[in-house]
């Protein structure tokens, strides 16, 4: 599959449906990219709980993507549970400065 196809496709799935296929292993790395996007996109319409489920099972892609901007303490201490944050992510700054600070 394309990742334009798959982007197109990633429009109409749930979030968490997204979420699962981006950390299926057989995907592939530009159709990976295309679903990070897409979720890292819809991350702002996302309810505070959603953010909270995703930024547990989300991939080091979307968590790169949308972590920078979260200023909600639950959801960046969610993220630090996620393997994937471990990965590389450990030293995202957090969007508000002081208010985020130690694992």
């Amino acid at each position: 599959m394309s990742p334009g196809l798959a982007t197109e496709l990633a429009q109409d799935l749930p979030w968490g449906a997204l979420a699962d296929a981006a950390r299926e292993p057989l995907v592939s790395p530009g159709v990976r990219s295309a679903i990070e996007a897409e979720l890292a996109g819809r991350w702002e319409l996302l309810t505070r709980g959603e953010r909270i489920a995703l930024a547990r099972r989300a991939t080091t892609g979307t968590l790169r993507a949308a972590l920078p901007g979260e200023c909600d303490p639950a959801v960046r201490e969610a993220a630090r549970g996620n393997p994937c944050y471990r990965l590389g992510l450990d030293a995202a700054p957090a969007a508000s400065g002081a208010e985020d600070h130690g694992a």
